[in-house]
């Protein structure tokens, strides 16, 4: 019989401001509040929201963000989902931090029609959707419209 463990777990709910550096400031201080947390996940696109009328600065912010929370994040696991840039293209990004490192990245794969999303971004590959382990733990990642 397997052993299961229990992991303290955070689901945020966080309301998206301009500029984008409120949110990641909201997102910094609640990581910083309450280190119990084993397991944060945010809320989708939480740093810039679904900012398509100006994704390049979207992209950018995206990505100096993460290079932050990567540095921070350390014991705990951090999940959530940014806009980023693959090639030529723009994608809609899950990443799971945990101990300094980017321990898993997923793009969107069934993107929400209704949202546009399939306008402005490209749909990730099904077999990017991958089982990861993070401290002998395995995971699944489904983004949103994906569950369905």
């Amino acid at each position: 019989m397997q052993k299961y463990k229990n992991i303290p777990v955070s689901t945020l709910q966080l309301n998206n401001q301009i500029p984008y550096q409120k949110n990641l400031d909201k997102l910094l201080a609640y990581i910083d509040s309450d280190t119990s947390r084993r397991l944060i996940v945010a809320p989708e696109v939480c740093l810039t929201d679904y900012d398509y009328d100006n994704i390049d600065s979207a992209v950018e912010f995206s990505s100096k963000a993460l290079e932050l929370l990567t540095s921070r994040v350390g014991k705990q696991t951090l999940v959530l989902t940014l806009l980023a840039k693959k090639g030529t293209d723009y994608v809609n990004e899950a990443v799971v931090i945990h101990n300094h490192q980017i321990v898993h990245r997923q793009s969107k794969h069934k993107l929400f029609l209704l949202g546009e999303e399939d306008k402005h971004l490209q749909a990730g590959k099904q077999d990017g959707i991958k089982i990861f382990e993070v401290d002998g733990i395995k995971y699944g990642l489904l983004i949103c419209f994906e569950v369905r």
